[in-house]
């Protein structure tokens, strides 16, 4: 799908895999053909864009093309948002198409509306697709992430978790967990995905140590505000793990008294630059 060309002597400094600003606007504008291509339309109902994608791996290969995007493509003034929504309804899309029977995931519904369950090429893409670009990915409101059950939060179909006003929630954790023991001596990014209805809603993302009773890293978290619900922002919280710990990444909404106050959690991760 792509070409770059070598341009000697191009490089940045900063975290961007080796790439230089002539790659990353090479990228940019291959994912603009790419979106000519499958066709986006923001479905206000499911909360994300449909594309006009006829093979179910196509959509993890897509999925995996975007999340490498998003880590060296350059992005215009007022684009970066834009991405990061294509990411955050194209997991949702795959995800919607997988199929889960007693207790257990079997594949993914294949082309013509028929169950292709087994096809190794939709079940590794997907697989991939939904992992790419992280050590560990987790999705909102499922094991083995937990959040406030008496917050009364509610887990949408289209995969994520959200706080309503109008439904009754109440402030508290969207998500915390999974409280596993994570290697120590390393450097960690773990990245939130959450959105709200407006961007004076209060929240704020942690990392906690649980084997210690020590937040190692918390942040206030700044919401990106776009069109038709395109509202997906990206919170990162460096941290750096002296010794194998086990760890807490939670998310907690402060509550609200109107429905501007409504927030939604999709997914995190976290990578070891």
């Amino acid at each position: 799908f792509f070409f770059f060309q070598a341009e000697d002597g191009i490089r940045d400094v900063e975290r961007s895999r080796g790439l230089g600003d002539v790659y990353k606007r090479q990228c940019y504008k291959q994912w603009l053909q790419i979106l000519e291509m499958i066709k986006p339309v923001y479905d206000p109902k499911e909360e994300r864009f449909v594309y006009s994608i006829r093979d179910p791996y196509h959509y993890g290969l897509t999925l995996i093309l975007l999340a490498v995007l998003m880590d060296c493509m350059y992005l215009p003034p007022g684009k970066t948002y834009l991405a990061l929504q294509h990411y955050i309804s194209m997991r949702s899309v795959v995800l919607s198409k997988q199929v889960f029977e007693d207790g257990i995931y079997k594949g993914w519904i294949g082309g013509n509306n028929d169950w292709d369950l087994c096809n190794t090429e939709t079940v590794s893409c997907n697989v991939l697709g939904l992992s790419a670009g992280a050590d560990l990915i987790f999705e909102a409101g499922k094991p083995p992430l937990s959040y406030s059950q008496e917050s009364h939060f509610i887990v949408k179909n289209c995969n994520m978790i959200s706080a309503s006003v109008e439904e009754g929630s109440k402030k508290g954790f969207l998500c915390y967990g999974p409280n596993w023991p994570i290697a120590g001596g390393r450097y960690y990014r773990v990245t939130f995905f959450v959105k709200a209805a407006t961007p004076s809603c209060k929240a704020d993302v942690s990392v906690l140590n649980v084997t210690e009773n020590m937040i190692l890293a918390t942040q206030k978290v700044i919401f990106a505000w776009g069109e038709k619900g395109m509202n997906w922002t990206k919170t990162d919280l460096d941290i750096i793990l002296p010794r194998t710990s086990v760890l807490s990444f939670r998310c907690y909404w402060h509550g609200g008294d109107s429905k501007l106050s409504n927030m939604d959690l999709a997914c995190l991760l976290y990578t070891s630059p």
